[in-house]
């Protein structure tokens, strides 16, 4: 299973050790780790809220020809994990809101060589990346997101400032949004970006926050802290 968070990991062990047709034979953090080990397994558990698959990481796990069969598991509404789940022909999209039975069902029929979608999956959110968005288009989201500001983001993506607002326009007018706030609120709810990533994203949203504030304060003669003190005893 492919996990960041040890409680998920210990979890989903849990869960298929009282289903009884399964066992855990290794547990990962990244896809790296996975190709590294070189198991030889029937199936792979996915879990996209702390290892969402890229493309690339997609097209390195298949190239592995270690796994036999992939689900992922998520607990968002999940449009663009069923993109990937299509598109690379992996094997099911179970959901952290299913019941024991949904899941049981669902691992079961992936082991019968069968293909399964949650009934919690909004299917309709894949037709943005199956019809509306480019490949490239989608690549320079999940850096906009993840990286805010024109200058940082165009260096990721080895590409001009210019061309990177062209991008930025026609994304948002293909998803007809109209803030950052919008499109980091739609890259989180299909899974594009994951909850930790939006999470360390406004933690240093935060920081900068904080920063810009001290610096203020600071060029008046006194620090932030300095500042709220005073607030404080007013």
């Amino acid at each position: 299973m492919l996990s960041r968070q040890t409680l998920a990991r210990a979890l989903l062990r849990t869960a298929l050790g009282e289903f009884g047709a399964a066992r855990c034979l290794g547990e990962f953090v990244s896809v790296s780790d996975v190709v590294a080990a070189g198991h030889a397994s029937d199936l792979l558990i996915v879990d996209c809220d702390t290892c969402p698959l890229s493309a690339r990481e997609a097209e390195k796990l298949i190239r592995s020809h270690c796994m036999r069969r992939v689900i992922f598991i998520t607990d968002v509404s999940g449009g663009y994990h069923l993109h990937v789940l299509l598109r690379y022909g992996f094997h099911g999209l179970l959901h952290k809101r299913d019941t024991v039975e949904e899941f049981r069902a669902g691992l079961a029929a992936v082991l019968r060589g069968n293909f399964y979608v949650s009934a919690q999956v909004d299917a309709r959110e894949r037709f943005y990346f199956a019809r509306v968005l480019s490949e490239r288009e989608v690549e320079v989201m999940r850096v906009m997101v993840l990286q805010p500001g024109i200058k940082n983001a165009a260096k990721s993506l080895a590409m001009s400032a210019a061309t990177l607002r062209t991008h930025r326009r026609n994304v948002f007018a293909k998803l007809e949004i109209k803030s950052q706030t919008e499109l980091i609120a739609f890259a989180a709810r299909v899974g594009l970006v994951s909850l930790d990533e939006v999470g360390n994203l406004m933690r240093r949203a935060e920081i900068m926050s904080i920063d810009r504030i001290d610096r203020r304060q600071h060029r008046n003669g006194e620090s932030a802290t300095t500042g709220l003190r005073r607030m404080g005893s007013g």
